[in-house]
């Protein structure tokens, strides 16, 4: 077999690299090629013959143990199986140098130092990764912005890296009414602001909160892991300004419950300070939701002309616009975003590179 592909992120619980690799291995599978797909799950629609199931004890979600696992594996019991090695993530191996290629989905841990990191995420940013792409790696990056910070931050050659954006499966995504859903987040009788994702300082949160006061009629929900530290700061400001009991936390919820959410509420916000891509915008807005997002300079390559922009700093803009958002057609979104579409650029520059 001339190339592996690692998804080991796609396990039974993904979140942002771990869903994005999913749908985009399902796309892949469908592709001709001698190639082999290495993950814990095969996602629903895909072909199987292009997998090799892997222990599911090597994903992500099985904690330090998982991770301590799936180092060894990937950086030592996979050498020589394969000629080429491509990983759907940040973690690349040790004995592959020149011919393999990673996905880097953006550089935010070396920008952003407000949580402690876990070991391995920092090893690979800060030591593992850099030194395998002076060696001749290929990176695979979702948006120019993040194209920019990479060749920026590791001074990787421009013919090594690639831009692939991301997409939104409208067969997943899609609206979705359900009563009981709102009845157990106990939602059913709310008019809704919605963010989702994870808790963390970056992600701006208090500017909804702090555009709270000036909204009638709308509570904040937010859905996604909750960071202990960053909830109790937004609950002290949200009590500060007399609105903390129209502010409710639902914490991780399904996909299926997600589109529920994304599906009722008045708006989706986003007013995140950073991202790479951002893939809860598409999904909200597929799903029949109004979008707003933060105006940022990944946000407007990728969202210029469909979504509401709103500055990060002003809570006043925010509430004008949320007053006055209108539902839109995204028709010509989708059609830009689409998982097909990133698994054929995709497929391209794996054989420019000659991995295939």
């Amino acid at each position: 077999m001339s190339l592996g592909i690692v998804a080991s992120f796609f396990d039974d619980k993904p979140r942002g690299i771990g869903k994005s690799s999913g749908f985009l291995i399902r796309e892949l599978s469908k592709l001709e090629g001698d190639f082999e797909i290495l993950s814990p799950l095969i996602p629903e629609g895909a072909n199987v013959e292009k997998f090799r199931k892997i222990p599911l004890f090597l994903a992500p979600a099985r904690g330090r143990w998982g991770n301590i696992r799936r180092f060894f594996w990937q950086n030592f019991k996979l050498a020589g199986r394969y000629k080429y090695l491509f990983s759907t993530s940040y973690e690349s191996s040790l004995l592959y140098f020149g011919n393999q290629g990673l996905i880097i989905h953006d550089v935010i841990n070396l920008r952003f130092r407000e949580f402690r990191y876990p070991p391995l995420v920092n090893y690979y940013y800060r030591f593992q990764n850099p030194f395998i792409l002076k060696l001749g790696a290929k990176v695979v990056v979702p948006s120019n912005f993040v194209k920019g910070e990479v060749m920026d931050i590791y001074k990787v050659k421009e013919e090594n890296i690639g831009v692939v954006y991301w997409g939104v499966d409208r067969q997943v995504y899609k609206s979705v009414k359900n009563l009981e859903v709102l009845k157990k987040f106990q939602l059913e009788d709310m008019s809704y602001i919605l963010y989702v994702g994870d808790l963390m300082r970056r992600k701006n949160i208090t500017l909804i909160i702090r555009a709270l006061p000036m909204i009638k009629g709308l509570d904040f929900v937010i859905a996604g892991t909750v960071f202990e530290k960053v909830k109790f700061e937004i609950l002290d400001l949200a009590e500060k300004l007399g609105v903390r009991d129209r502010v409710k936390f639902l914490g991780y919820v399904s996909e299926d419950e997600l589109k529920v959410l994304y599906s009722h509420c008045y708006v989706f916000v986003y007013p995140s300070l950073m991202e790479g891509f951002g893939m809860p915008p598409l999904e909200a807005a597929s799903c029949g939701a109004p979008v707003i997002v933060s105006d940022i300079p990944v946000f407007r390559e990728l969202y210029s002309g469909y979504f509401v922009f709103v500055s990060p700093n002003d809570p006043e803009d925010l509430a004008v616009k949320i007053e006055k958002i209108e539902r839109k057609d995204y028709s010509e979104l989708f059609r830009k975003f689409s998982w097909e579409n990133s698994a054929k650029t995709l497929y391209g520059l794996l054989k420019n590179w000659g991995f295939l």
